[in-house]
């Protein structure tokens, strides 16, 4: 994989579809951040925001936050998830000797805080493992999108051919959609 010349981290603006995802790094540890960081500038497919931490920032497909910044920023995170129309993974950071005893105390004792991230990272993280989770979180964001942007053409089919039979298949050729205006003509 070719190196990128400028190895600072990419701007918050990417990741419009068709571009790469932007992982937003909320991760207060320095040297956490410096490994995270590390590889994410040998791995040009992911675009990283880590100058800023803000959640509401619509560019930003995913986050990998510490304790310390998801306790800091719960509201936002909690805001975020919520106004969201595809989901909006969080990867909590953890050390690994750590991560069971983190779980089973988010559980007892901030039940509130279990819903703000979707999966633990325990570090020190492998790059395959890193890789593994971002790609399966992003992944159901993707199909999240996806999904939204289908809804969006059959709402858009339904509304612009009022009085026209419409019937809509996948690609095996079943039908998936018919309007009354089809139902009645048929």
């Amino acid at each position: 994989m070719k190196p990128r010349p400028d190895r600072s981290p990419r701007p918050f603006s990417a990741s419009n579809d068709g571009d790469a995802p932007t992982v937003m790094l909320g991760v207060s540890d320095t040297s956490d951040r410096t490994v995270l960081r590390s590889w994410f500038d040998d791995h040009e497919q992911y675009a990283t925001a880590t100058d800023t931490v803000d959640f509401a920032a619509e560019s930003v497909d995913c986050a990998i936050v510490d304790g310390e910044t998801l306790l800091e920023q719960r509201r936002p995170i909690r805001e975020r998830k919520a106004q969201s129309r595809v989901p909006f993974p969080v990867l909590l950071l953890v050390p690994k000797s750590r991560g069971g005893a983190v779980q089973n105390r988010l559980r007892t004792d901030h039940e509130d805080l279990g819903t703000l991230f979707d999966d633990l990272l325990r570090m020190p993280v492998t790059q395959l493992e890193l890789e593994r989770r971002l790609e399966l979180v992003l992944g159901y964001r993707r199909k999240a999108k996806r999904l939204q942007r289908t809804n969006k053409q059959l709402r858009t089919i339904q509304d612009e051919h009022v009085g026209h039979g419409v019937l809509i298949t996948d690609r095996e050729g079943t039908i998936e959609y018919v309007n009354p205006t089809f139902e009645d003509q048929s």
